[in-house]
């Protein structure tokens, strides 16, 4: 059932791609010039420092709440060669590498890595004995195809090899629709997406292999997964290179991970249901 749910949703997003693509393309014919590669040269780096109130789930790292130092940078060189970081963004999360390879009316084309999972560790046993179950992050290479329109950004991801040697190459896709608004000084944005994880990923993080089952971790085989996820932030120009930000992030995790003994225990250990959401409030130094 959940593989069904997780083709559905996948079919989903590619079809609601095509419609706003569609939509979009047309508005951008009007408003919009084309980009080119210089226009595309050059990027900027954001530091802030500001606190997160998170509430974790073992689906993700084990960051939790307080002071924290925050990033959002790019860079792109001529030849269409660009790296990005961003920590606290959903749109963009991680660290990625890739190359900018076409750029018609409103839309860039990039061959990109990405990160499908972040490392995880479990506590478990193995001969009798408490141990550690230690995960790999996942890497994986793909394309990334981004629309912007007015004020209207539309992006797909899918990314079919992984780095990890871990286990066989699953396949990530992602969907995302951000929308931002301007009330006098104040920018706010509001972003929604959909990220599929095929069951090769889930299972390798979050199944159970039969030789490390026990009484308390039974073993488990998990299918794949799609989370949905929303965030909602707002941004004030203190000065020529200083901004307050504010956002709030809401990710629901699919059951494939949620039913997972490991994730289970935990969240039913620290009360929390099958999801993961974080508010943020710093204040950033453009440059």
């Amino acid at each position: 059932m959940n593989s069904i749910y997780a083709r559905a949703c996948l079919r989903v997003s590619l079809v609601s791609l095509l419609v706003l693509s569609s939509q979009s393309g047309l508005a951008a014919q009007e408003t919009m010039q084309s980009a080119d590669d210089e226009a595309l040269e050059g990027g900027y780096v954001k530091l802030g420092l500001g606190y997160r109130a998170s509430t974790p789930n073992r689906a993700r790292d084990h960051q939790g709440s307080g002071a924290s130092a925050f990033i959002n940078a790019r860079y792109q060189l001529a030849n269409g060669l660009f790296a990005e970081l961003t920590n606290y963004r959903m749109l963009n999360d991680g660290t990625r590498v890739g190359y900018n390879f076409y750029n018609p009316d409103g839309w860039n084309f990039d061959v990109i890595t990405l990160k499908a999972h972040q490392s995880l560790d479990f506590p478990g046993w193995h001969n009798n004995k408490p141990t550690v179950h230690y995960r790999k992050s996942t890497q994986m290479l793909g394309v990334r195809a981004t629309g912007s329109f007015n004020k209207t950004t539309v992006q797909f991801s899918w990314a079919p090899y992984s780095f990890n040697r871990e286990y066989d190459d699953g396949m990530f896709a992602s969907l995302w629709v951000d929308q931002s608004f301007q009330y006098k000084n104040w920018q706010m944005y509001a972003n929604t997406g959909l990220v599929y994880r095929s069951e090769e990923i889930i299972n390798y993080y979050f199944g159970v292999p039969e030789e490390i089952a026990s009484y308390m971790f039974p073993a488990y085989s998990t299918s794949s997964g799609t989370e949905v996820s929303a965030e909602i932030g707002a941004l004030y120009p203190i000065s020529q290179h200083w901004m307050f930000e504010t956002y709030f992030k809401y990710s629901h995790m699919p059951r494939s991970i949620n039913n997972s003994p490991w994730v289970a225990m935990f969240n039913k250990a620290e009360n929390r249901d099958g999801h993961v959401s974080e508010l943020g409030i710093l204040v950033s130094f453009v440059f």
